[in-house]
């Protein structure tokens, strides 16, 4: 049995592999229980869910020198020039190794990759670094871009730490003040959280649901999806799949100046499925990105999600989306458009029209 040194409050405890994951009460391994537990901290987090998208990331390392060295630099005194290209270097090579440093790391692929260099003046103000205004230094500045799932908030953090760490190891012997001030991400809203909660509603649109032959939790997992997103569920009605029905409960919400619709059920090629004909007669505005994007994230965790007949689009301010009747499926759809859904706040200006009740 392997085990593994685990620092728990200011003891030391042996904890084994099989105790670490199977064992009800997890102990933690910092000194605050309510931080993360042993499990979560090891595990790498799951990104499946992640939209494949631009990724940029920016940081910055602070390097403190002495105006005599700093001088130096200015008047091509010594070998700056090549320490300069050599720290640059190990911080490209590092930021691509970032995976198998950070254990928790995703190793993103990086597209690009850019270390740059500013000498500090003392007239200047740096946002985020006053405490260091009027010394002599150097920032070392990296950014970089990448199409994946994961953030490269890492990558470039390692990028410039490794170009600073090779820059004190080159400059030491000329310089016994040199200090690494600080690292840091000024990617500042990446990991923010939502903090506006939007209010949605959630149509079941099941016959033999409704008839009680059959259950269904599809309901529920897309009230606890979007609760996890901050949006507060206001109502949650199930109806027959009768067109009229499912209009008047839509059209009724509309009404109430709820911004998100999610309905589920009624998206087969079943003839007797009616959610898709039923929502289509009211739509003003159709939104076929958003359809997009639930089919083509549910095709690579399963083939047969290019069956669902789904549809979206705008009544008024509403925004009506479409979900599988299935649990798996509407997780999977929402997870594919959340919470970009969410980003747009003014788009729907439109109240409802005289066509759109007519069709009721």
């Amino acid at each position: 049995m392997i085990s593994y040194t685990v620092s728990v409050s200011e003891e030391k405890n042996i904890i084994s592999m099989e105790d670490l994951f199977t064992r009800d009460r997890k102990k933690n391994i910092f000194h605050n229980d309510d931080l993360y537990d042993v499990k979560n901290f090891i595990n790498m987090e799951d990104i499946t869910k992640n939209t494949i998208s631009l990724r940029v990331g920016k940081s910055l390392a602070v390097l403190i020198l002495t105006p005599e060295t700093i001088q130096s630099i200015k008047s091509g005194k010594f070998p700056f020039q090549s320490c300069f290209s050599q720290a640059t270097g190990a911080g490209l090579l590092a930021s691509k190794n970032t995976g198998s440093m950070l254990p928790r790391s995703h190793g993103a692929s990086l597209d690009e990759c850019r270390i740059t260099y500013e000498i500090m003046e003392k007239e200047k103000t740096y946002e985020g670094l006053e405490k260091i205004a009027g010394m002599s230094g150097i920032i070392i500045y990296g950014e970089g871009k990448s199409i994946g799932r994961s953030n490269i908030v890492m990558e470039m953090m390692v990028a410039v730490s490794v170009t600073a760490l090779s820059l004190y190891d080159m400059l030491k012997s000329l310089d016994e003040e040199i200090e690494i001030y600080c690292i840091k991400s000024l990617n500042r809203n990446i990991e923010k959280k939502n903090k506006k909660r939007y209010k949605s509603a959630i149509l079941i649109c099941s016959d033999d649901v409704y008839k009680g032959s059959k259950q269904s939790h599809s309901g529920e997992t897309i009230q606890e999806v979007l609760e996890n997103y901050k949006a507060e569920v206001v109502d949650c009605q199930l109806v027959p799949e009768e067109r009229k029905i499912i209009q008047e409960q839509i059209l009724e919400w509309v009404d109430k100046d709820i911004p998100y619709i999610f309905t589920t059920g009624g998206t087969s090629l079943s003839k007797s499925d009616e959610t898709i004909e039923a929502i289509k007669e009211i739509l003003e505005h159709y939104a076929p990105g958003i359809t997009e994007a639930i089919r083509s994230y549910g095709r690579i965790l399963s083939p047969t999600a290019m069956l669902s007949r789904l549809v979206a689009g705008t009544i008024g301010n509403t925004v009506v989306i479409t979900l599988p009747g299935s649990s798996k499926g509407a997780k999977e759809g929402l997870d594919a458009i959340l919470p970009d859904l969410f980003q747009t706040k003014k788009v729907y200006k439109k109240k409802i029209t005289g066509r759109n009740r007519a069709a009721v």
